[in-house]
């Protein structure tokens, strides 16, 4: 019988992992932008079926900076491109939150990633 509970246990842990998918960015940071000079910083997420995607972020409108979300189809919401010359200096927040289809059963998951973006 106890054979049975520690495969069960064993099994029960392989499959919630195996469920569970953490989305991979490859940027940790966002290099540092100059005042008055162009920047352009991207942002790629992996090669995953991203469903929604949206950003938010305290930089004012008159920034000098655009941020957009593009790719290729399939995978035409995977590249966050942040670019143009500040305007204005500060330290500021661009933070991606979505859904992505993943895991073994496919199901839906939410993501969230917080971006730092210092202009001197």
């Amino acid at each position: 019988m106890k054979k049975i509970n520690i495969l069960g246990i064993i099994f029960f842990s392989i499959f919630i992992m195996a469920c569970s998918h953490k989305l991979a960015f490859d940027k940790i940071d966002l290099k540092q932008a100059e005042l008055n000079k162009y920047y352009k910083e991207t942002i790629k997420i992996e090669d995953i079926n991203i469903l929604d995607i949206n950003f938010y972020t305290n930089l004012p409108s008159n920034s000098g900076l655009d941020i957009t979300i593009e790719g290729e189809p399939p995978f035409d919401k995977n590249l966050i491109s942040i670019q143009g010359v500040p305007k204005v200096e500060g330290s500021y927040e661009i933070i991606i939150k979505g859904e992505f289809r993943g895991g073994i059963m496919g199901g839906v998951t939410d993501f969230n990633k917080k971006y730092d973006l210092i202009i001197k």
